[in-house]
């Protein structure tokens, strides 16, 4: 890979309406990657609001879990790759949010 093909793999490209956007190197038949955030859900227009992640987690149901890991997915299919969540902050960083 060239140095300016590395940084746009690590970088990606801006501006986007993904979170992330590594751009298609069609030289090295590498296609395009959207990343999304969605730390209850995905984050895009029209998309469904979740419970948070740790009530689902602290159900201890795990078809619950499931219903709520193959909806999450339907929804993601609508043009993100990868889905960076459910995210579930459990010793409370103020980082990493709610």
């Amino acid at each position: 890979m060239t140095r300016d093909e590395k940084i746009a793999m690590v970088h990606g490209v801006e501006p986007s309406p993904y979170t992330g956007r590594i751009p298609a190197n069609p030289r090295l038949c590498i296609p395009e990657l959207n990343l999304q955030d969605g730390p209850a859900g995905v984050r895009m227009s029209k998309t469904t609001a979740f419970p948070a992640p740790l009530t689902v987690a602290a159900s201890r149901d795990t078809n619950l879990m499931e219903q709520y890991g193959v909806a999450i997915g339907t929804e993601v299919i609508k043009g993100a790759n990868v889905l960076l969540a459910p995210m579930m902050n459990i010793d409370r960083a103020p980082q990493a949010g709610p």
